[in-house]
């Protein structure tokens, strides 16, 4: 006879969707329409755990202080005030974890946990070289003030592992898709926070065809989850040159999407990482928050940030045989404020995602505020409501304390309204040629302060034959009334041939780009939709266009 444990697993596993539509709704869902609740502290926290600072282990977590004058978190202030994450439960989407690791194991959730990959109740890493999940566990919540190892963000958080991912090699993209979807659906009844390392099929070893492909499954899922009231968290990836809008889950306005940024708190391409490797750029994006150290500007011997990892002798060990002080990753970043979350719900229980972005919105800090884009524009953008915002960095590097500050006494954003265009029609099937700018203009006359925006894009192919869409060789931009100027798609490296020599496109006719740099600002009046087509071969066809806004009743 199988345990409790188990047995709950197994409905969990096998009634995932039944259980996902039975939840929505639920927990925090109501858009922080419910009575506003103050959050209870702990006694006051501080790390006594010896790889906590530098040493001759090396720089310790550099990232959670500024002890060492790098880009970090600022979050002993939140320590000090007892915000430790107690009663939050995180779970990793993402390769599997060691539940009886040292530094884990007091706040490990051995009952909740799951391997979707395999499907069974062991989310034991399987291989030597799978040690990602446990960086990333290690950094949103490893058991501080224990005496040992490290500290997480979130000290006091529990832990599950919602094991989806291993190495590239085993399981094809749609094995991923299809344990991402499951992890989404599962528990969301006990999960406040999960975290998706997606990155590694989605972006850097990622196919064009994996960039416009259809994981609406994904994405109904992440909704359906954040309806309950978790908060999903995505990294944006680390191709460097890649659009993180051209991913389903990426540009879903119910996800929290965070980018990467080093020590020196740039990112990738001509900035602090390897342009092949690091943090792709996004108008999804929300916030950043440190993903590696790099010894020199251009990183030759890179080193990364300490956290936990693989027990006895598998994994990175490059500090004893639990610890790692060169994790480096995106996906970093994005456990990182799963911590800072779990943070700010114990400071104020009752937000939902919005009220968690809302927080980050008006906390996150502006790092290279000077900053040329590739086109020697300014990287940066003030909205018309004052905010700062960049497709680079979202919002800013996260500040854990001033976070926690805001989220005490923070009542909820209201809520949620939406507006929009309905589908209108281009006009006379405008067809690009080579470098064409195409502009459409609509009105809109409800007014809300705006949250996220969508916009969906619909193309067809040039002769009329159902052929690829190329959705590499254009670039999306969107004026709002204020003239906030956003960029909704990069032309990216407008790649329409493979190495064959093969024409390079997708069967996606319809696309959903979301954004939030208009945060705050009156939708009312007149916005401006541009197309550009870079030069190639291949023409398409700009069929119509939906615009979406969303926003708050206060």
């Amino acid at each position: 006879m199988k345990s409790f444990r188990q047995f709950r697993k197994y409905v969990a596993l096998f009634s995932s969707a039944a259980l996902a539509m039975s939840l929505a709704g639920f927990g925090g869902g109501g858009g922080g329409a419910e009575p506003w609740v103050e959050g209870v502290p702990e006694a006051s926290f501080a790390s006594d755990d010896p790889y906590y600072g530098p040493g001759a282990h090396g720089n310790g977590q550099w990232h959670l202080d500024n002890s060492l004058g790098y880009a970090h978190i600022n979050v002993t202030g939140a320590w000090e005030q007892g915000y430790t994450g107690k009663g939050i439960l995180i779970g990793f989407v993402d390769q599997g974890l060691n539940a009886n690791h040292q530094d884990l194991l007091d706040n490990y959730k051995a009952d909740l946990d799951w391997d979707f990959l395999e499907n069974d109740d062991d989310p034991s890493p399987a291989f030597g070289f799978e040690y990602q999940g446990m960086g990333c566990a290690g950094l949103a919540a490893a058991r501080g003030g224990n005496g040992l190892g490290v500290t997480g963000v979130a000290p006091h958080a529990g832990v599950a592992s919602l094991r989806m991912a291993s190495y590239d090699g085993k399981w094809d993209f749609a094995t991923w898709k299809a344990s991402a979807t499951a992890a989404a659906s599962y528990l969301n009844d006990v999960f406040n926070v999960k975290v998706y390392s997606l990155d590694r099929k989605y972006n850097h070893n990622a196919t064009l065809g994996e960039q416009f492909a259809d994981d609406s499954d994904l994405v109904a899922a992440i909704k359906t989850s954040a309806d309950a009231g978790v908060i999903n968290i995505v990294t944006v990836g680390k191709s460097g040159d890649e659009d993180g809008n051209a991913r389903m889950a990426m540009a879903s306005r119910h996800a929290l999407v965070v980018g990467a940024v080093g020590h020196n708190g740039l990112r990738g391409d001509g900035h602090a990482f390897l342009p092949d490797f690091w943090a792709d750029h996004a108008s999804s994006m929300f916030v950043s928050a440190p993903g590696t150290l790099l010894a020199s500007a251009y990183g030759s011997h890179p080193k990364g940030l300490t956290t936990t990892d693989q027990k006895g002798n598998s994994g990175n060990n490059s500090l004893g045989k639990e610890y790692n002080k060169k994790y480096r990753a995106p996906s970093a970043a994005a456990c990182i404020v799963s911590g800072v979350t779990a943070l700010i719900l114990q400071a104020n229980p009752n937000l939902d995602t919005r009220g968690v972005k809302h927080v980050l919105a008006n906390t996150s800090v502006k790092t290279e505020p000077d900053y040329l884009d590739s086109k020697g524009n300014p990287g940066w953008t003030t909205n018309a409501a004052g905010h700062d915002y960049s497709i680079e960095y979202g919002f800013g590097i996260v500040d854990a304390t001033a976070a926690v500050n805001f989220a005490k006494t923070y009542k909820g954003p209201g809520n949620e309204v939406s507006f929009g265009t309905g589908a209108k029609a281009v006009g006379a099937h405008e067809e690009f040629s080579i470098g064409t700018r195409v502009k459409r203009n609509f009105t809109i006359s409800a007014n809300a302060p705006l949250e996220t925006i969508e916009l969906r894009i619909d193309m067809s192919d040039s002769d009329g034959a159902g052929g690829n869409i190329h959705w590499s060789t254009y670039a999306i931009y969107l004026t709002s009334p204020s003239g906030t100027k956003a960029t909704l798609l990069t032309t990216g490296n407008g790649q329409v041939y493979d190495k064959f020599g093969m024409e390079v496109g997708v069967p996606v006719n319809s696309w959903v780009f979301s954004s939030p740099a208009f945060w705050g600002e009156s939708p009312v009046g007149t916005w401006e939709v541009e197309m550009y087509h870079q030069p190639a071969r291949f023409d398409d066809i700009w069929e119509s266009f939906e615009f979406t806004g969303y926003g708050s009743s206060r």
